[in-house]
Parts: C-alpha cells; sequence; structure tokens
C-alpha cells in the first residue's frame, strides 16, 4: 500500500482535519500526487476565500472519502443481495440473490468520480452539469444518492438510508418488475431513467437545475468526520 506524502514545506500538515484525511478510509489510500495537488487546492481555495479555512477542504474530502466507501459497499450490494443490515451483520444464504446482475466494475469505478464531482461543487461554490457515458453504470448514481437522501420525487420516502429502505433499494434493482398497464413497476432501473436524480437523458447527462434539488452538493457535508 503505497505510504502518505507529506511535503516538509506545507505549514497545512499540522492541521487534525489534514491528518484524518490524508490517511485514507477503507479501501481510499491517497497516493502522494494527489496529496500534493490536494495540498495545493486548498491553500488555492483559502486564497481565493472560497472556503472559510483549509481545515474545511480537508473534512469536506474525507466525508467525501467515507460517503464514497459507503456507496461503492451498498453497489456491490445492489448486485449479489437481497438484503442490506447497516449493523455489519453477516447476511443469509437465503440474503443473495439467485442471478446476480449489474455492471459492477464500473459502477465501482463511477462512485469516487460522482462522489468527487459533488465535493468539487461544494468546494467551489458552483453547481455544474456533467456527462457520464455510461449509462449502465446507473447504480453508482443511485447508491451515492441515496445515501446522502438526494432521490428524485418519485423515489422518496422508498428508498432512505435504512435498513428497509436500502433493502428495498437493492431488491428493486434489476427487478424488471412491471405494471398491470405495462410501465415500470419501480422508480428504479439498469440504465439512467426518468427517476434517476439529475439524469436527462439515458446516455447519462447530470445536471443540477438548482441547488436546492437533485444533485446537491451541500449534502457531501453531513459525512463529515464527528
Amino acid at each position: 500500500m503505497p505510504q502518505a506524502h507529506r511535503p516538509e514545506s506545507s505549514p497545512l500538515l499540522s492541521l487534525p482535519a489534514y491528518r484524518r484525511w490524508v490517511e485514507g478510509h477503507g479501501v481510499i489510500v491517497h497516493q502522494p500526487r494527489t496529496i500534493d495537488r490536494v495540498l495545493s487546492l486548498a491553500d488555492r481555495l483559502v486564497k481565493k476565500g472560497r472556503v472559510p479555512d483549509a481545515a474545511f477542504v480537508f473534512d469536506l474530502l474525507a466525508a467525501a472519502d467515507r460517503l464514497a466507501c459507503a456507496a461503492m459497499w451498498l453497489v456491490v450490494h445492489m448486485t449479489y443481495a437481497r438484503r442490506v443490515r447497516l449493523d455489519g451483520a453477516a447476511l443469509q444464504a437465503g440474503d443473495f440473490k439467485p442471478s446476480p446482475q449489474g455492471h459492477t466494475g464500473g459502477s465501482l469505478n463511477m462512485v469516487p468520480a460522482y462522489v468527487g464531482y459533488l465535493a468539487a461543487n461544494t468546494l467551489t461554490g458552483h453547481t455544474r452539469g456533467w456527462l457520464m457515458g455510461q449509462g449502465h453504470c446507473v447504480a453508482a448514481i443511485e447508491a451515492v444518492n441515496v445515501l446522502i437522501g438526494n432521490v428524485s420525487p418519485g423515489q422518496k420516502g422508498r428508498y432512505t438510508a435504512t435498513d428497509e429502505g436500502l433493502t428495498r433499494l437493492v431488491q428493486d434493482f434489476y427487478s424488471y418488475a412491471i405494471t398491470p398497464e405495462g410501465l415500470p413497476g419501480v422508480p428504479l432501473g439498469s440504465h439512467v431513467n426518468v427517476h434517476t436524480a439529475g439524469g436527462v437523458l439515458e446516455a447519462a447527462i447530470w445536471a443540477s437545475p438548482r441547488c436546492s434539488t437533485y444533485t446537491c452538493p451541500c449534502r457531501v457535508k453531513a459525512w463529515q468526520y464527528s
């Protein structure tokens, strides 16, 4: 595992927030080049008055690490499991899907990208739209959105960050449920769809109409260290 690189010249190294972030979280490890660039970014954002202080930057990025780890964990559940247990208890044989489906590898790559997008929006105070060329990796977007409560109107109340809400999410994923009228039976699809918060079309253009809805970046801050 790469060792953390701590340039001796930066005064930011003594910040507790920096030390928490630089150690990474779970499977996330920060390589020397990343650390150098984040130190430079934090210094630049403070000088431009975009953030109150450098600790804000490191706290937010540490929150992003925690959120990304949780979302990747949930993405794997969406493919393989029929039940989610937030207490960490082992799943039983019957809790697994007999026929796992989902573009898991691509979705695991998309989770850090989407979380990074939300963090960038928060750090700069500017909400962007972005393009993901793999609409079938929608599990990454849905997992992050559910964990931060950033769901579309059709998903609100159905998918929540609880055992029940997350279990419903993984059971709906690739369920192929259809109503008697021939419409999708659940507000979740194998690809980007009308219920994907921030999704504009299946080619996976993500947009944020305004800060209060859909891909609001402010919700990332809820995952900050406490």
